[in-house]
């Protein structure tokens, strides 16, 4: 469904994503991890067409997104940014904004369906029963939500969440990956989504992609990218790598002393 070759983009301060390669298939979840100025970023704005490639392309079913028109974009991508918006609308005016990619000729009102889309949205993600508050009444977590059902009414076939457990409690962090997660598997929709917690990205990653000062370090299944060797050399801190005991999966502890500012002490 997407796939990236040789990508090349950055900003005027110099920082660079260099020589980027992935591919995603239908139905897949591919998780993004990395340290803090790592390219994770950099790299949604790419997929999502908020920055132009510098060099190499982004296909997205085999055509350069960028000669795709915005609208039909809009119906087969969506992007949930970090953060939320606040303001004055309220939330099923916000989230109904994500229908507006399939208005028919000369349609200025949301139809039945429209409301029924955005409607079951805000049930997926647990917010119907703030439909009428503004956004600017909520807390950054509900914002998160209402963004997330906004990108789920546009009713997309690639989904792109920039570390969609900002702000959220653990309760709601596995809520909303169980959500994306059920989406995948029922309804097919591929998944790139980043996130800082590693142990988050192995337990629902099908496949990771580490990444390091704006390049792939490394690609491959959870138990062949999260490994006490390779996240040391990344993130420049002492962990150990153990089983999950339920899901089998690797799992991440930090052990508390120096990183590689300091000496390391057993």
């Amino acid at each position: 469904m997407l796939r990236v070759r040789g990508l090349v983009c950055g900003y005027r301060d110099g920082f660079q994503l260099r020589d980027v390669d992935l591919a995603v298939a239908p139905g897949e979840f591919l998780g993004i991890i990395g340290p803090n100025g790592s390219g994770k970023t950099t790299l949604v704005r790419a997929l999502a067409r908020s920055l132009r490639p510098l060099a190499g392309e982004v296909l997205l079913e085999g055509r350069d997104i960028w000669s795709i028109p915005p609208r039909e974009f809009a119906r087969q991508v969506a992007v949930v940014s970090q953060g939320g918006h606040g303001g004055p609308m309220k939330v099923e005016e916000y989230v109904l904004l994500g229908r507006i990619p399939h208005y028919g000729p000369f349609q200025f009102l949301e139809s039945s369906r429209d409301m029924e889309v955005a409607r079951k949205a805000m049930e997926l993600t647990g917010i119907a029963h703030l439909k009428g508050r503004t956004l600017e009444e909520m807390s950054g977590g509900e914002r998160q939500l209402v963004m997330l059902a906004r990108a789920l009414a546009q009713e997309p076939r690639l989904l792109i969440l920039d570390e969609p457990t900002t702000h959220l409690d653990i309760a709601h962090q596995v809520a909303v990956l169980d959500l994306v997660q059920r989406l995948r598997e029922e309804l097919g929709i591929a998944l790139v989504v980043v996130l800082h917690d590693l142990n988050l990205a192995s337990e629902y990653g099908q496949r990771l992609m580490l990444m390091k000062g704006g390049r792939v370090k490394v690609q491959g299944s959870p138990h062949e990218v999260i490994r006490r060797e390779l996240l040391r050399e990344v993130y420049g801190v002492e962990v150990v790598v153990e089983k999950h005991p339920l899901s089998g999966r690797p799992y991440v502890v930090v052990v508390s002393g120096k990183t590689e500012v300091g000496s390391w002490r057993r």
